[in-house]
């Protein structure tokens, strides 16, 4: 149900109470069909967290298929993530206050309070003021979720054009946060430091950047284009 991590490490739990619907079922004609169930408050603070998670991590949006947030950067500054972090909290403890009415419930409220206890603890050991690897941090989701971008319409290359115009300031925040770690005793592996940059000098920006008409969703229309 919950994103499993602010910065979109993985979704993780998203969706998982809808995938499980128990066995209540209503019988007609002798053939079971499963019942339609009423949303619960659980259901609710699940649902609320999303909604103001891909507010805070616009790729996460973009990434579960959410509309509305494709032309915007998260904040990777450490106020973008102590806000994400402030999220799961608030989230935690509206959980438990909560009693589970059924089974789609236990497994939401148990699948959030781990993920989300995750990303607390998380956050508390500083780990995303050092979030630099060679497979998935925001060096590399501030190129990649390009590729995940719709490009048919004017439409979606405007989203295109005003999430590439914003990716600037999400660096700046990304470096801040970097620096915010470094200063605190927070440090990446250097393992990881020097895996980066041999993948930028290995793969440059050719795979970022192209010509119109290979492939990449940078590249401009040929026709009714967006400036």
């Amino acid at each position: 149900r919950a994103g499993a991590r602010s910065g979109g490490r993985t979704p993780g739990v998203a969706g998982c109470a809808r995938r499980y619907r128990g066995p209540v079922t209503s019988h007609t004609s002798g053939t079971a069909h499963p019942a339609p169930r009423t949303p619960t408050a659980i259901d609710e603070i699940a649902e609320q967290h999303v909604h103001d998670l891909v507010a805070l991590d616009p790729i996460l949006a973009t990434d579960l298929g959410l509309p509305g947030r494709d032309g915007e950067m998260p904040d990777w500054s450490p106020e973008g993530h102590d806000a994400r972090a402030a999220l799961a909290r608030r989230t935690l403890e509206r959980l438990a206050g909560q009693e589970p009415a059924d089974e789609t419930d236990r497994v939401t409220v148990a699948a959030m309070q781990e993920r989300l206890g995750v990303e607390v603890d998380m956050a508390d050991a500083s780990e995303d003021l050092r979030d630099l690897n060679v497979l998935h941090s925001p060096a590399q989701k501030a190129r990649s979720i390009f590729d995940l971008m719709a490009t048919q319409t004017e439409e979606n290359w405007a989203d295109v054009a005003g999430r590439l115009s914003r990716v600037p300031d999400a660096l700046r925040g990304y470096r801040a946060s970097l620096s915010a770690g470094r200063q605190a005793g927070a440090h990446p592996r250097a393992q990881d430091v020097l895996g980066r940059i041999e993948g930028e000098d290995r793969e440059g920006h050719a795979q970022f950047l192209r010509k119109p008409g290979e492939g990449c969703a940078l590249g401009a229309p040929e026709e009714g284009g967006v400036d």
